[in-house]
């Protein structure tokens, strides 16, 4: 059952015959995997958290630097250092805390070590394209 509180905030999507009142109880129910949270994977992180999805695993294995905070929005100065997935999720946790009463949003964080090595081949096979 979905409560008056997130009947109002996902209204909207709600009210697209694509979604309906199941569909959202459905988004409420499914896990998305967010490998990277960069760029693009924080703010598809974001969207997702906004849309009502329940649960979200975010995987990454790099912390927030300076350089991150113009194009990385969901990031803050007081992130630098921190693990992207840690500063994500707190970020995620913060925009969905006092509205979600369908079920609280569970984020899980992994520092992958996969994704170094998988960074470094890209870069190495960059590397060797432009020489």
């Amino acid at each position: 059952m979905i409560s008056d509180g997130d009947l109002e905030r996902y209204s909207r999507q709600i009210l697209l015959p694509e979604i309906d009142l199941h569909g959202q109880q459905r988004i409420d129910q499914a896990t998305v995997t967010v490998v990277g949270c960069g760029g693009l994977g924080s703010m598809v992180a974001l969207m997702l958290a906004g849309a009502g999805v329940g649960r979200l695993i975010l995987i990454d294995d790099d912390v927030v630097e300076v350089s991150n905070l113009h194009r990385q929005l969901a990031f803050r100065e007081s992130d630098l250092g921190v693990e992207k997935v840690v500063a994500l999720r707190d970020q995620l946790l913060g925009l969905t805390a006092a509205s979600r009463s369908m079920r609280h949003l569970r984020v899980s964080v992994t520092t992958h070590p996969k994704m170094r090595s998988l960074r470094e081949r890209q870069t190495s096979l960059l590397t060797q394209r432009t020489r």
